[in-house]
């Protein structure tokens, strides 16, 4: 009964360390008015000083309880942006000549670079240089070799 009463007076506790939500939230902004992007990170790094600190209390007979696991540490996944055709055609038309084709031959093939692209050989190409063949073991879902 007591450490059920002591643990419910540890997590009351963890919920008033909210600077971590407060963050993911946009609460609390960087000096440039800006919400924080990695709140995930900012936790594995307290995660790692509150388990170092956990430690060296135990060695001196000191139990500390381990408030980390209550803390949100999932990564945002980053919002994905798509380029339309005009914007690769402006990208492309300020880039060097050879960024360029190599732009426009992943665009054209829908080839991912550089786990597929690198993996390409002249004789992949044929019909005069007009086809290109993305071999099985080229492509980037392909099984993994054992």
């Amino acid at each position: 009964m007591l450490e059920v009463v002591a643990h419910e007076n540890l997590i009351r506790r963890v919920s008033r360390l909210t600077l971590f939500s407060e963050l993911r939230q946009g609460i609390i902004l960087k000096e440039n008015g800006e919400p924080y992007q990695s709140v995930a990170d900012f936790v594995k790094d307290f995660r790692s000083f509150w388990h170092w600190h956990m430690e060296s209390q135990r060695k001196e007979g000191v139990t500390v309880p381990d408030v980390a696991i209550y803390l949100d540490a999932r990564k945002e996944k980053p919002r994905w942006v798509y380029l339309t055709l005009d914007e690769v055609k402006r990208l492309c038309s300020e880039a060097k000549y050879e960024y360029r084709v190599l732009m426009m031959f992943l665009l054209d093939t829908g080839m991912r670079s550089p786990s597929e692209l690198v993996n390409i050989r002249v004789a992949d190409f044929y019909d005069d240089f007009t086809k290109v063949h993305i071999r099985d073991e080229v492509r980037a879902n392909w099984p993994a070799r054992r």
